[in-house]
């Protein structure tokens, strides 16, 4: 799991990620696929989604909390380890979430306001162009997620078999499977 240095010894650390976007850019699809990589791996997980008007372009977020026992699934504000924003105008609704140490992954090639000058761990990824590289611009959530799972102690066979799991025809899972595994390679 994502852990600080003093960290090391503990087998299963309790784990807060807030996956947010808007509508369409497929935040509950891959919401649910780490809830079930983290639940294979033997923690409690919780999920919550919020969908507002997510069918034009609206806010989505969900907040996912994992760990030996996890009570609710709605995070305190500063108490969030993992934010992933597809849609990094989102990303400024959810900094009362953030603390020090949470490890934010944006999609994007820039900052684009001041306020991100705060954050102090803070991974611009373009996955849109990687995205349309690969050939489907739906991708960018898949390579964000696999971008996040190099930071968590999962091991490759659970994400391979969730993601397969998530999608029923076969191109499809090879694609995003492909998106994912992009994803693990960028180093920022």
């Amino acid at each position: 799991m994502y852990l600080d240095k003093k960290d090391k010894g503990r087998k299963m650390r309790r784990l807060n990620i807030i996956i947010c976007g808007i509508g369409g850019q497929g935040i509950i699809l891959v919401s649910n696929i780490l809830a079930e990589a983290l639940f294979s791996k033997g923690y409690d997980v919780k999920l919550s989604e919020t969908k507002g008007m997510s069918r034009r372009g609206g806010s989505v977020s969900c907040h996912i909390k994992a760990g030996k026992e996890v009570y609710s699934p709605l995070m305190r504000y500063g108490d969030t380890d993992m934010v992933i924003c597809i849609e990094k105008n989102e990303m400024p609704n959810f900094f009362d979430y953030l603390n020090k140490k949470t490890l934010i992954i944006m999609n994007g090639e820039y900052k684009i306001k001041e306020e991100f000058d705060k954050i102090n761990n803070l991974k611009l990824i373009n996955a849109d162009m990687i995205a349309n590289r690969i050939g489907n611009k739906k991708l960018t959530n898949m390579i964000l997620l696999g971008y996040l799972s190099e930071y968590l102690k999962i091991d490759n066979r659970i994400w391979t078999n969730t993601i397969k799991k998530a999608f029923t025809k076969k191109d499809m899972r090879e694609l995003n499977l492909k998106a994912f595994l992009e994803g693990k390679r960028i180093r920022v």
